[in-house]
């Protein structure tokens, strides 16, 4: 009896274990067969960047809209730098050895 039961479940563990491993094959076909999600993207972003105007933005013109952002965001930081060094207290001016006029 022992050995009966032993089998059973040896049987049981092996088919949920392809079920399993089944489950997990199909969602990859299934990711490539999906279409490609398209980015929304604002029509002021169009406006600017959809130089050929269908209405979404081919490879080149994101890589304009990322190179403007890229340009953007290292203005404001180096705006950024900029001011924190103004706050930052230096050394004190030196005053003239000769002494005051």
């Amino acid at each position: 009896m022992f050995m009966k039961n032993n089998t059973t479940l040896r049987i049981i563990l092996a088919a949920s274990l392809f079920a399993l491993a089944g489950a997990f094959a199909v969602s990859p076909a299934r990711a490539e067969d999906a279409p490609k999600k398209e980015k929304k993207v604002s029509k002021k972003i169009l406006e600017k960047y959809d130089l050929n105007h269908n209405g979404i933005l081919d490879p080149e013109e994101e890589a304009a809209l990322k190179a403007d952002r890229d340009k953007a965001r290292a203005e404001k930081l180096q705006q950024k730098k900029d001011a924190a060094a103004k706050d930052k207290p230096g050394e004190p001016e030196k005053e003239d050895e000769t002494g005051p006029n």
